[in-house]
C-alpha cells in the first residue's frame, strides 16, 4: 500500500505505511526490509526532507549489500544519483545511474533498465547536454515499446519535451508534452505529471500565452503531489522566464486545497491536454 500511496504522492501517507511495515519486518526478512527503507527515503526525498533522505538510503543499502540483493543496490543507485540532482552535482547522478543501468541488464530487468535510461536523460536535460538526452530518451522509449511498458514512456517523453522548448522546437515539445501528460493520465502517475506541466508552461510562455503559464506553474507548486525538487526546477524557470512561481490568485491551486487532490490534478490536466492541442501562434 505504500508503493500505491507514494505513487498518488500522497507522501505523508506512504511515510506512515512504510514505517508500519518496518515495525512489522522488525526482525529477519532482510530484502523486504530493504526495499522499505528504499522506498522510504524517495518518500522523504520527494517531500524535501532531503536528511532522512539519505538515512534511509543508508539503511536500505547496508541491508542490499549485506545479503548481496542485486535489484535492491540497483534502486540504492536511483535514489543516490536523485539525492545528487538536488545539489547539482551531475556527474555523480550520471555515474549512480550508470552503475544501476549495469546491475538492471545483468538481472534483466529491462523495464526498470528503460525508467533507469529515462532518468539519465533528464540528468544530461538539466546539464545542458541536449543532444545526449535526446538520445537517451529515445533509447528508453525503444526499450519501453520492446517491453509494451507504457507507464514507461513518461520521463523520455518529459525529457524530449523540455529539450525540444531548449532547441525552440515549439511543434516537437508541444507534441512530446500532450503526450507525456496523456501517458501518466492513463497510467495514473501525478508526480510526473506536474514534472511534464513544467515544459507546458515553457512552451505557453513563447506562444504568448502568460495567464496560462503563471496559473500552471501556480497549481504544480501548490499540488500535494509535487516532489521538491520539481518546485525547485519551477522556481528557477518562473525566474528566468519572468513569471511568479506562486500566487493565492490562482483559482485552481485554491481547488486542489479545498478537494480531493487526485480528481483534482486530473480535471485541470485534462484541459492542459485540449489547450496543447490548439494552434500554436508562435514559430519554430
Amino acid at each position: 500500500m505504500g508503493v500505491v500511496a507514494a505513487q498518488l504522492g500522497e507522501y505523508r501517507q506512504a511515510e506512515e505505511l512504510y514505517r508500519d511495515s518496518l515495525a512489522i519486518l522488525s526482525s529477519g526478512r532482510f530484502e523486504m526490509r530493504g526495499n522499505c527503507f528504499g522506498n522510504l527515503s524517495y518518500v522523504y526525498w520527494a517531500m524535501g526532507d532531503y536528511q532522512k533522505a539519505k538515512e534511509s538510503w543508508s539503511r536500505s543499502y547496508d541491508i542490499s549489500v549485506s545479503v548481496g540483493y542485486r535489484p535492491g543496490m540497483a534502486d540504492d543507485q536511483r535514489q543516490l544519483a536523485r539525492m545528487a540532482l538536488v545539489r547539482h552535482d551531475y556527474d555523480t547522478a550520471r555515474q549512480h545511474l550508470r552503475e544501476s543501468l549495469a546491475m538492471h541488464e545483468e538481472s534483466g530487468l529491462l523495464g526498470l533498465k528503460a525508467e533507469t535510461l529515462g532518468e539519465l536523460g533528464h540528468v544530461h536535460l538539466l546539464d545542458g547536454r541536449l543532444a545526449e538526452a535526446e538520445q537517451i530518451a529515445q533509447e528508453s522509449l525503444a526499450l519501453c515499446d520492446a517491453r509494451n511498458y507504457r507507464a514507461g514512456r513518461a520521463e523520455p517523453l518529459i525529457v524530449l519535451g523540455q529539450v525540444a522548448c531548449a532547441q525552440r522546437n515549439w511543434r516537437a515539445a508541444r507534441s512530446a508534452l500532450c503526450e507525456a501528460l496523456e501517458v501518466t493520465r492513463d497510467t495514473f502517475l501525478p508526480p510526473y505529471a506536474l514534472q511534464a506541466l513544467i515544459g507546458v508552461v515553457s512552451l505557453f510562455v513563447a506562444d504568448s500565452k502568460i495567464r496560462r503559464a503563471q496559473d500552471i506553474a501556480g497549481f504544480i507548486w501548490q499540488h500535494p503531489a509535487t516532489w521538491q525538487w520539481t518546485r525547485d526546477q519551477l522556481a528557477a524557470l518562473c525566474a528566468k522566464l519572468g513569471i511568479e512561481a506562486q500566487s493565492d490568485r490562482i483559482e485552481v491551486s485554491r481547488t486542489v486545497r479545498a478537494g480531493d487532490a487526485q480528481r483534482d490534478l486530473w480535471e485541470p490536466i485534462a484541459a492542459v491536454i485540449e489547450q496543447l492541442r490548439e494552434p500554436l501562434l508562435v514559430r519554430d
